[in-house]
């Protein structure tokens, strides 16, 4: 038999109670399974062959040997480390056998299988995604616990419904359609979304295959709630939109290239510039969207970016347009890496400096009349930074000191003038940079007698950057007040008094400020005269027409800034200033300078108070719009008419017009991008007071400026 088989004798006391067992005989299967020799227990106890003290199993072997009952049961041996099914039966009263089979593999595996189940319980409930078990026609026939929390039914509840009870696109977005097709594809993937119980939506990704349940072909689709991914998604989505606006807006040119120097792609600005859509300029290079030469030197610049890995910042660079043009860009140049750290490419930005560059050569232009206006007068100018270190000088200077200019400019102010090694004590440096106002002071130098006027010098921001001083000699002029001075004295002396008591007087009815105030517009007006005459005496050297003209147009702007400071001077109040007087000024001056008798002038300005922030900007426009008038809108003596009018409407908004009927404006002139100075200013002007401009060059010209008063 495969079955072991031992037969046993029960070994009672003396009282007749049973302690033991003999072994009489046993099978080779029971040598095979127990691992013990027939001729080594045969005759021997139990409790002696298996070492457990007391007989295995004695009161029911005892039972079966005195009643003849069969007994069967299982049960693990712990000396040998196994399990048996052990089947007992009594032959005669008093001995019984033993049937049985060793079913320690058959535990193991059934614990193991059992295990198994459980492992595979525990995961499929506890699984992060939604696990559903179907058939084909879409009932659902189980469901693990992420599923029942994340739908918030019970599982009776859902085990009763069907696919389309809780899809929330079973009929709309094909999912009925791909969960029949599955016995074809076997599987299939797809994004859903699943309606909770109280109306949620939830959206998922399905991952569907056939698989067997119970014996029939099921539907096991596992379920991911991709929310999060959707929300990324859409984030990174919103995220793109946002760069690609920010980008859209951005007047410099940015572009991206790959490691093969091919774009990927551009903002809006740069496909502008090159003529072609954002959709139409990947693949593209450099050759297909410049000049062969250009093409050649933006590689270069881009391949020693990708060789380096390092990036380049703010050059500058020429190129053509597609309309031809010639530019200037102010161009940086970064690589970008793979997430390895290799470059893959690099990210481009140009910004258009096509008019820094002209404004440059203006500039330039602009100091070389500088230097030649200042070298022509007899007044010593020079530049000098905060230190008192020179910096720029007329030739006047040169001759005073008998220095050429190379060797002015690096001295100090301290060292020239006093021969001293460190800045003066008292330097007016030091208090024109504290409070920003005009200096002036009387200096020994040479044998001769300076009076020289120190005036701050700032940059766009408003900061003091240097010093700017202009000396005139008055060495005879004092050497006569000098012989005037003894009698003068005791009318200086009348006149301290007088003043003294004046000025208290002064005190008590006037406000300090005022004062203050009135004398500052006072000084500026008189500076502004004296610029003023400065530059008609100037005007006077040139022969040159185009360079009157421009000395003319400057001193009337002086002009235009003199009017305000006289009228905030003659004014009652210094807050605000009656355009109308104003307006009357200027355009009385500019008759008069113009000698424009054939054309008539017609005012028609009501009385609109201005502060001076908006009062000079407003001044100078005038004075650039009628000039223009004046000078260029009729041939030779041709009569016409200019209109300057003023009013204000009920919104408190100021317009300003400033018409003429004569030639009109060329039709090469861009308004709004103009070549000339005049006209350049004047959109200047109008930004300064928050203005808008509009222009009709129908039956003349019409300036037309509304701002707020």
């Amino acid at each position: 038999m495969n079955e072991g088989v031992c037969i046993y004798e029960i070994v009672y006391n003396k009282k007749g109670y049973p302690v033991d067992y003999l072994i009489i005989d046993c099978n080779p299967a029971y040598e095979s399974i127990i691992g013990l020799k027939k001729d080594e227990i045969t005759g021997k106890k139990a409790s002696e062959i298996y070492g457990t003290g007391e007989p295995p199993y004695l009161s029911t072997y005892a039972k079966v040997a005195e009643t003849g009952e069969q007994i069967y049961f299982e049960t693990y041996f712990p000396p040998l480390g196994k399990y048996f099914k052990i089947s007992a039966i009594s032959p005669e009263k008093g001995k019984f056998v033993t049937i049985f089979n060793d079913n320690t593999d058959y535990k193991n595996l059934k614990d193991e299988f059992q295990r198994t189940i459980n492992e595979f319980n525990y995961l499929f409930n506890n699984m992060e995604d939604a696990l559903f078990v179907g058939d084909l026609e879409g009932n659902i026939l189980d469901v693990n616990e992420t599923a029942v929390k994340r739908l918030g039914y019970t599982k009776q509840e859902i085990l009763s419904m069907h696919v389309k009870d809780i899809d929330g696109l079973y009929n709309e977005n094909g999912v009925k359609a791909k969960l029949l097709n599955l016995p074809e594809n076997g599987k299939q993937r797809f994004e859903s979304v699943h309606v909770t119980n109280n109306g949620n939506k939830i959206p998922v990704e399905i991952n569907s295959t056939l698989i067997r349940y119970r014996g029939k072909t099921a539907v096991l689709s596992v379920a991911r709630d991709i929310t999060e991914r959707k929300n990324a998604e859409i984030l990174i989505q919103r995220k793109m939109q946002e760069q690609r606006a920010l980008l859209s807006s951005i007047p410099a040119y940015v572009y991206l290239k790959d490691n093969e120097l091919n774009y990927l792609t551009a903002n809006d600005a740069f496909c502008k510039g090159i003529g072609l859509s954002v959709e139409n300029i990947k693949g593209k290079n450099d050759f297909d969207l410049f000049p062969e030469n250009e093409a050649e030197k933006f590689r270069s610049d881009d391949a020693s970016v990708i060789e380096s890995g390092k990036p380049v910042y703010n050059f500058e660079e020429a190129y053509t347009t597609s309309k031809g043009e010639k530019k200037w860009a102010l161009t940086s140049k970064v690589p970008y890496f793979d997430v390895e750290g290799n470059v893959i490419g690099i990210v481009g930005s140009s910004l258009d400096i096509t008019e820094r560059k002209r404004i440059y050569e203006k500039l330039e232009k602009s100091e070389y009349e500088k230097r030649v206006i200042l070298d022509s007068t007899s007044e010593i100018v020079v530049y000098h930074d905060l230190e008192g270190k020179i910096l720029w000088c007329n030739k006047a200077a040169t001759k005073l000191t008998g220095l050429n200019g190379s060797d002015l400019i690096g001295q100090y102010c301290y060292n020239l003038l006093y021969n001293r090694s460190e800045i003066c004590d008292n330097c007016p440096i030091n208090e024109i940079v504290k409070t920003g106002k005009h200096y002036q002071e009387t200096v020994n130098f040479t044998n001769r007698i300076l009076n020289v006027k120190k005036d701050p010098v700032r940059n766009t921001s408003g900061d003091i950057i240097g010093i700017i001083s202009v000396a005139n000699d008055i060495t005879e002029k004092v050497k006569t007040e000098e012989k005037l001075q003894e009698y003068a004295e005791e009318l200086e002396k009348i006149n301290r008094e007088l003043e003294h008591r004046a000025r208290e007087q002064t005190r008590d009815i006037i406000n300090a400020e005022r004062t203050r105030e009135l004398e500052l517009h006072h000084r500026i007006k008189n500076n502004l005269q004296v610029i003023s005459s400065l530059l008609n005496l100037q005007s006077e050297k040139f022969t040159d027409e185009e360079v009157k003209d421009a000395f003319i147009d400057t001193q009337n702007r002086v002009v235009s800034m003199s009017l305000v400071h006289n009228k905030l001077y003659q004014t009652s109040g210094l807050e605000n200033v009656n355009s109308k007087d104003y307006v009357e000024d200027i355009v009385n001056h500019l008759a008069g300078l113009y000698g424009s008798s054939n054309i008539t002038i017609n005012i028609d300005v009501q009385d609109i108070y201005l502060g001076i922030d908006a009062l000079i900007p407003f001044g100078m426009l005038i004075n650039e719009l009628l000039s223009n008038s004046l000078k260029h809108a009729y041939f030779g003596d041709e009569q016409g008419e200019v209109y300057v009018g003023l009013y204000q409407n009920e919104e408190g908004i100021c317009k300003l017009i400033v018409a003429d009927d004569g030639k009109g404006f060329s039709k090469d002139i861009d308004i709004e991008e103009p070549d000339t100075l005049g006209l350049q200013l004047v959109n200047s002007l109008v930004d300064q007071i928050n203005g808008e401009l509009e222009v009709d060059t129908i039956n003349g010209t019409k300036f037309v400026i509304e701002f707020n008063c």
